[in-house]
């Protein structure tokens, strides 16, 4: 089972197939985060453990880049972790079951997450960035 927190731009369905697959999955509206900052929401996911998926591949990218550059430019020690950023494109609803099914497969992989970035690029599969 993994621990997968849902950012605020990503449908709230994603949970319903997350959840089927035996994930536990908390969704941002539920916890009345809906307005926090990305930062915000990857300090939460962190602190807590839980990989973020999220559509924001381009904040996300930027966030990454300076959670592991500042860690080593101002040593810090131990260094901060995150469970893991996924970033999916928004899809059709009809293509949601499929692409909650690729994030689930790709989770259970046992592919390192851990301070790791991953997007999802169609005819690539996941590609490591940051």
């Amino acid at each position: 089972m993994a621990e997968i927190y849902l950012d605020a731009d990503v449908d709230a369905v994603f949970a319903v197939y997350l959840r089927g697959a035996g994930n536990l999955v908390l969704i941002t509206a539920e916890l009345g985060r809906r307005r926090a900052y990305d930062e915000e929401q990857l300090a939460f996911a962190a602190q807590r453990g839980l990989i973020l998926v999220t559509h924001n591949a381009d904040d996300y990218l930027l966030l990454q880049r300076a959670w592991r550059h500042w860690a080593d430019r101002w040593s810090v020690d131990p260094r901060p972790v995150h469970a893991g950023i996924l970033a999916v494109p928004q899809v059709l609803d009809n293509r949601i079951a499929p692409m909650a099914q690729a994030i689930n497969e790709f989770i259970r992989s046992g592919v390192s997450l851990q301070n790791r970035y991953y997007v999802w690029i169609p005819g690539r599969d996941w590609v490591q960035k940051g």
